[in-house]
């Protein structure tokens, strides 16, 4: 009787086994086919976007995407604006947080994709080292943008791309058009003394803002015709006297002086764009990597109230090719 007991045992061991393995499978199938449609409705997109589109045949429209922290989830909002709309976009530069959403762009998802994507990308930045060059590796942002592109190389995306970094030993303006597209986000977002400097053969790069805060005319060297540049960083609260707010906190402190740092030189590049989007960004820190949704609805409002300029100037630059 022992033994008949032992095999009953064993048998409901091992019919537990095969049930609990049927469900795995069922789960991989179930999240295989769902990526499958997703990827589909993806390249569905982007036919339809080719069919309407064809009334700015011949003009290359680019995106300039500024860096600004937890603010670039504002460049969601601005992507799917001219989505709804279909401005066709072949050309996108972006510097630090604008390089992240700029890469997931590029490479085709849609703005409601790149939301799903990071919305938990402050995890990402849970990547602690004991390093004296910054305190975040920086790695995870990179494994995380590579994940979600399928390892594809910069120059095989589907949209032209180009991710600004700094050279930490020159100072000069770097862009990134072709390699691991992960590891170029990844120094273009190396924020210094918080981020580890990225090394990429031999040399070691920092967040792109520090030379280009939106990069305008990189994405004029790459061809670009049309210019929308998307300005995340903060703005004085007097117009005119050149006055910000007060810091209340070490976060807004450390906030307005890369803000000043850079002033003069997002001046210089925004004077080359044919359109410039300020989304309403003022109650948002650097670092606030919680209120994704108000973000990027800002970013929403300020792209549909630069929709005209958009279409105009667009046109403009029609008539200058004929």
């Amino acid at each position: 009787m022992k033994f008949f007991k032992d095999i009953k045992s064993i048998l409901q061991l091992v019919i537990l086994l095969f049930v609990l393995f049927a469900l795995i499978l069922g789960f991989i199938y179930v999240s295989n086919t769902n990526r499958q449609q997703e990827d589909s409705n993806i390249v569905k997109k982007t036919e339809v976007n080719a069919n309407v589109s064809q009334e700015y045949e011949g003009i290359k429209i680019g995106l300039a995407l500024g860096g600004g922290g937890a603010k670039g989830f504002a460049h969601i909002g601005v992507i799917k604006v001219l989505q709804e709309n279909h401005i066709p976009i072949q050309i996108v530069t972006g510097t630090s947080a604008g390089s992240v959403v700029g890469a997931l762009f590029s490479y085709g998802f849609n703005a409601e994709s790149i939301q799903r994507i990071l919305k938990d990308v402050r995890y990402a930045l849970i990547d602690f080292s004991l390093s004296s060059n910054g305190f975040i590796e920086g790695e995870k942002l990179r494994e995380l943008v590579n994940k979600n592109i399928h390892n594809l190389p910069i120059e095989s995306l589907t949209k032209k791309f180009g991710a600004v970094a700094t050279d930490f030993s020159s100072g000069d303006v770097v862009m990134f058009t072709e390699g691991d597209v992960g590891q170029a986000v990844r120094a273009s977002s190396s924020v210094p003394a918080i981020f580890q400097p990225a090394k990429i053969n031999g040399r070691l790069y920092i967040d792109g803002g520090l030379t280009a805060p939106v990069p305008v005319s990189q994405a004029r060297s790459m061809g670009a015709d049309v210019v929308i540049a998307v300005d995340i960083s903060d703005k004085p609260t007097e117009e005119g006297k050149g006055t910000f707010h007060q810091p209340n906190s070490w976060f807004s402190t450390l906030d307005q002086s890369v803000i000043i740092l850079l002033n003069t030189q997002l001046k210089k590049e925004l004077e080359q764009a044919d359109v410039i989007i300020r989304p309403d960004l003022t109650d948002i820190p650097f670092f606030n990597f919680f209120i994704m949704d108000a973000t990027i609805k800002a970013g929403e409002e300020a792209a549909k109230a630069a929709l005209p300029k958009i279409k105009q100037v667009i046109k403009q630059a029609q008539k200058r090719k004929k």
